[in-house]
């Protein structure tokens, strides 16, 4: 058997698997939901033709709001993978993994007290630090910052446990990091260790709660004259996931299922994440549980913050980017027209709109790491 011939047969049986897979969904769709697959267009017309790639053109009207699914795609999301070319990547076990540029003879010795804390996506029900997924983003992060990059474990809600564990994870990833730092360079000191919390959905809005424990905590320690963490210098969030209430706005008003993530998913992760002790919308949530929740913003790190106009958390990132400046914290925002939730992973980096979104997260993150 020639490798075309197998090629051609798996391709046929990808073809009949897809057409009945449209006959199935046909037959066993709500009114609703046909209603809302022949709306489907309604998004897809107004993607930029730049970001239209296959992932988002051909993927089936898809919701994460089942288990059977969550852990369906957590494994596909799961699948292990090497980091690009000029990366190499060294696992921490329980902790993270450190994604580094590979050093070449000659290169400028790099200070050992400047990193990035990365954090995932995966609605904070699902993903894994260490996938090939998040090699290649934590790769790309790499060579745009020249910096290396620790990609930090967590506990996602449904395959393991719901708030806070998650948020605990982070905090304790970042103190290893400080801890490691220290451990590592003897002249490093809370004064001049300089990290920035970096997350993609899920990530970002962990990063940001995170941004907001470790300033509290900070202040805390200081009152009492206790020894403390340094705050981190910058947070990065990349189509954050930032108030559950968008969960529980009313759905009717989407005349199809958003791309990448919708209604049903981001209800579903949300109800998840809180617990069985607390609902998405209701009217006081434990602290740090949702970081749109906080009231004062005054004292939190600069940040940088991009969403798609096209994505379901577009509005929550808008508002937490103004109310970041209101408060007089350094704030960046951008808005990519015609760009869906998840478009800085899935897309490659080099299209025309994420051009200019990679040298302004560029030049934001290396002015508050590097003072450039």
């Amino acid at each position: 058997m020639t490798v075309l011939s197998t090629f051609a047969k798996i391709g046929l049986g990808l073809g009949l698997s897809f057409v009945a897979y449209k006959t199935y969904r046909g037959l066993t769709m709500t009114e609703e939901e046909k209603k809302r697959e022949a709306n489907k267009n309604y998004w897809l017309d107004r993607v930029h033709p730049e970001l239209l790639n296959p992932v988002v053109r051909y993927q089936p009207d898809l919701n994460f709001n089942t288990e059977r699914k969550v852990r369906f795609f957590n494994f596909l999301m799961g699948i292990k993978g090497p980091p690009t070319k000029g990366v190499k990547a060294e696992d921490v076990p329980g902790i993270g993994v450190w994604f580094s540029p590979k050093e070449e003879e000659g290169d400028t010795k790099r200070d050992p007290k400047v990193a990035v804390l990365y954090l995932h996506g995966g609605g904070r029900i699902m993903g894994l630090y260490s996938s090939g997924l998040q090699a290649i983003f934590c790769s790309r992060l790499v060579k745009h910052l020249n910096l290396p990059v620790f990609s930090a474990k967590y506990r996602t809600a449904l395959i393991d446990d719901p708030f806070p564990a998650a948020l605990n994870d982070a905090v304790d990833a970042y103190k290893y990091l400080v801890d490691s730092i220290k451990k590592q360079d003897p002249t490093a000191t809370n004064d001049n260790i300089k990290i920035a919390l970096c997350g993609e959905s899920a990530g970002g809005g962990l990063a940001a709660e995170m941004s907001q424990r470790l300033l509290d905590e900070y202040n805390s320690n200081n009152t009492k004259q206790e020894s403390s963490y340094p705050l981190p210098v910058a947070q990065l969030l990349i189509n954050p996931m930032l108030d559950d209430r968008t969960s529980v706005e009313p759905k009717e008003e989407y005349p199809a299922n958003h791309l990448i993530w919708n209604h049903h998913s981001n209800i579903y992760a949300w109800s998840t994440y809180l617990g069985p002790n607390h609902k998405p919308g209701q009217d006081k949530l434990p602290k740090y549980a949702a970081a749109s929740r906080r009231e004062n913003f005054k004292g939190l790190p600069p940040a940088w913050i991009t969403a798609g106009s096209l994505d379901l958390m577009c509005p929550e990132a808008a508002d937490y980017a103004k109310r970041l400046k209101e408060a007089g914290v350094p704030t960046e925002y951008l808005e990519i027209k015609g760009a869906y939730h998840g478009f800085v992973t899935i897309c490659e980096g080099d299209e025309p709109p994420t051009i200019p979104l990679w040298k302004s997260f560029r030049e934001f993150a290396r002015k508050y790491l590097l003072d450039e």
